[in-house]
């Protein structure tokens, strides 16, 4: 049996996953059927459900223990500052979240760390209670978790902003290289003609 089922119903995302996984030698099953992740995770051997953030509707579908925790932990791929994508999965339960930005080192160690058991979604004294508009009825979450999702968007936040900082530049470059080549171009248009146009001795053009 896999260690891990991956759920990602974006093909091109699944499959640069797979190969990542594969790389990293993590025995990995995919699957977008509802019907067929049950029964891969009722089965013994799966020790994680790697979930992308299209498909987090199935949480609600996963069993539980009967502490209500989820049987399988989770981890959560969501795209970058997703904040209810990331209220989503903490209220429901899941065990990690990492965005899709990270570096494939970095998702790749998050997955050994879980895999590992370093992760853990056990209970936390500290709770804390989010409530307000957009919000259908008041959450309860592990401060740790809050904490720590709030950390990974910050560095999403940074991320995005470097990358946003980067191609900034690179259009400069581009628009300076562009602007170089104009000038050069109607220097051409100017002076071309003039300098094909000569004259002999006699003051005849030649």
């Amino acid at each position: 049996m896999p260690r891990l089922v991956l759920v990602e119903r974006d093909a091109a995302r699944r499959d640069g996953l797979m190969f990542l996984l594969g790389e990293a030698g993590i025995d990995t099953t995919p699957s977008t059927v509802h019907a067929d992740i049950l029964k891969l995770i009722h089965a013994d051997g799966v020790e994680l459900l790697l979930l992308g953030d299209t498909d987090l509707q199935l949480l609600d579908d996963l069993p539980r223990r009967v502490d209500g925790a989820l049987a399988v932990p989770v981890l959560a791929l969501i795209d970058p500052v997703n904040a209810t994508g990331i209220l989503g999965c903490l209220s429901a339960g899941v065990a990690g979240i990492i965005s899709r930005i990270r570096p494939a080192n970095e998702i790749i160690a998050k997955i050994r760390s879980m895999l590992s058991g370093a992760d853990t979604s056990a209970s936390n004294p500290h709770q804390v209670t989010i409530s307000g508009d957009g919000i259908p009825q008041d959450r309860i979450y592990r401060q740790q978790d809050l904490v720590e999702a709030l950390q990974s968007a910050c560095d999403d936040i940074a991320r995005l902003q470097q990358r946003y900082d980067e191609e900034l530049s690179q259009r400069h470059k581009v628009e300076l290289a562009l602007m170089e080549s104009e000038a050069f171009y109607q220097s051409l248009v100017e002076t071309l003609p003039l300098a094909m146009l000569r004259k002999d001795m006699q003051g005849r053009f030649t």
